[in-house]
């Protein structure tokens, strides 16, 4: 949710591309094939991020989304979710 660059930063994990009309894929793909990967960096990042985390931290992108575009619109604290999502 807009944390990619900070995460290929932060992991070593892969390689920022272009966003889709805005330039060539090749070269990326060239840099990761090119890339002497440290494979037990990433599998020690991979197994610090559990996907319960992941969840949460989309949750509250969403939560803060919902709450932005209500107050926008002059609705705020009219924010609604889903039933048997968590707050």
């Amino acid at each position: 949710m807009g944390e990619i660059p900070e995460v290929l930063a932060s992991s070593g994990g892969g390689v920022l591309a272009p966003r889709e009309g805005d330039g060539d894929l090749a070269p990326a793909i060239a840099a990761a094939l090119d890339r002497d990967w440290d494979r037990a960096a990433l599998r020690s990042w991979a197994l610090r991020r559990r996907w319960t985390d992941v969840g949460e931290a989309v949750s509250e992108q969403l939560r803060g989304a919902t709450r932005d575009h209500a107050a926008r619109r002059g609705r705020a604290g009219a924010a609604t979710v889903a039933p048997g999502v968590a707050r």
